[in-house]
C-alpha cells in the first residue's frame, strides 16, 4: 500500500507580485493609449461664427438721414436716380478692363521694382577657413510663404477689380442723382405753408375750370367724380397729370386734365416745399356736379 504525498507549489510572492505589476501597466497602458484628445484653433472657430457685413462708400455727404437704408457706409446719403428699385451699381463700358493679363504675359507686365527683385538672384557664398569643420553658406534669406509678394498679374488683376468697383459706385451715384425728388401733399400732412399753397392752388383751378366747363357735359348733363394727380414744378410749370381713379365718363376725365393745363402755370412753390422736394404731388377728388359746377377736394 503507497501512500500519495501532495507536492509543494513553486509560485513564490515574488511571482505574484511581477503578475500584479504586468497586469496593472497592461490596464493603464489600454486606458492611456484609448483616449485621444483633438485640437482646435479656438481664434479660428471663432472667425468662422462671426457674420459677414457688406459695406459700400458713399461719395456724397446727405444732411437728410434715410427713413431706410439698402447699404451702410460710413455716412448718411439719400440716394436719387431714374428708378426706385434696389440694383447693383453697373459700371459703365468704358470703365470695364478689356481684357485681364494671363500669366503667360507677366514678365511684360511686371513693375520694375519687381523685375529688379527677380532678374539676378544673388548666389550664396561659401566661407571656409583652413581645418574647419562646418561649412557655412550665407545668401538670401528666402521668405516665408505668407510673406511672398504676389504676382505682377495677380496685382494687376487686383488693381483692375478696385478700378471697376470704384466706376460702379461712382455711376450708381450720378444714376440717383439724377432723379429728381418728389414731395406728396395730402391734407392730414400739411403744415401751414402747404395749406396755403394748396387753398391758393385749388381757388385757382376751381375758377378756370367753371369758366370752361365743358359744354359737352352740359348738354348730356353729365356728373361725376375722379381722382386727378397734379405734379407741380418748383417754378409752378406743369410737370404731369395724371388719372388715378376714373369717372367713368371719358369725357369728364379729359376735361378735368384740359382745365389743369389752362390753369397752369401755377404759383412757385415756397422755399420750405423747395428744401424738401423738387417736384409737387398734388392728388385731389374733382367734382362734376348736376347743377353744372366743378369743385376740388
Amino acid at each position: 500500500m503507497s501512500t500519495t504525498l501532495p507536492t509543494q507549489s513553486n509560485v513564490t510572492p515574488n511571482d505574484r507580485l511581477s503578475v500584479t505589476v504586468f497586469l496593472a501597466l497592461a490596464f493603464h497602458a489600454v486606458i492611456i493609449l484609448g483616449i485621444s484628445f483633438d485640437y482646435e484653433d479656438h481664434e479660428d472657430h471663432q472667425n468662422n461664427m462671426l457674420p459677414t457685413l457688406e459695406v459700400t462708400l458713399a461719395h456724397s455727404l446727405s444732411n437728410q438721414k434715410p427713413e431706410e437704408a439698402d447699404y451702410l457706409a460710413q455716412a448718411d446719403q439719400t440716394g436719387s436716380g431714374n428708378t426706385t428699385e434696389k440694383m447693383r451699381p453697373q459700371s459703365p463700358p468704358e470703365a470695364a478692363p478689356s481684357a485681364l493679363p494671363t500669366p503667360g504675359d507677366s514678365q511684360q507686365n511686371t513693375p520694375p521694382a519687381l523685375a529688379n527683385r527677380n532678374e539676378k538672384p544673388i548666389a550664396p557664398e561659401l566661407l571656409t577657413q583652413d581645418n574647419a569643420n562646418t561649412e557655412i553658406f550665407v545668401g538670401e534669406e528666402t521668405p516665408p510663404e505668407d510673406a511672398k509678394i504676389p504676382a505682377a498679374a495677380e496685382l494687376i488683376r487686383r488693381s483692375l477689380e478696385m478700378a471697376k468697383l470704384e466706376a460702379e459706385l461712382s455711376e450708381m451715384v450720378k444714376v440717383y442723382s439724377a432723379i429728381p425728388k418728389e414731395k406728396l401733399l395730402v391734407p392730414n400732412t400739411m403744415s401751414h405753408v402747404e395749406a396755403a399753397y394748396l387753398d391758393a392752388w385749388q381757388k385757382k383751378v376751381e375758377l378756370v375750370g367753371n369758366l370752361n366747363y365743358p359744354a359737352k357735359a352740359k348738354a348730356a348733363k353729365l356728373s361725376g367724380n375722379l381722382l386727378l394727380m397734379v405734379a407741380v414744378n418748383t417754378d409752378g410749370s406743369l410737370n404731369r397729370v395724371e388719372i388715378w381713379r376714373s369717372s367713368g365718363h371719358k369725357l369728364l376725365d379729359d376735361a378735368a386734365i384740359r382745365i389743369v393745363k389752362l390753369a397752369s402755370p401755377f404759383p412757385a412753390l415756397p422755399q420750405a416745399i423747395r428744401e424738401q422736394a423738387q417736384i409737387l404731388k398734388i392728388p385731389r377728388t374733382w367734382k362734376f356736379m348736376n347743377d353744372n359746377t366743378l369743385s376740388t377736394l
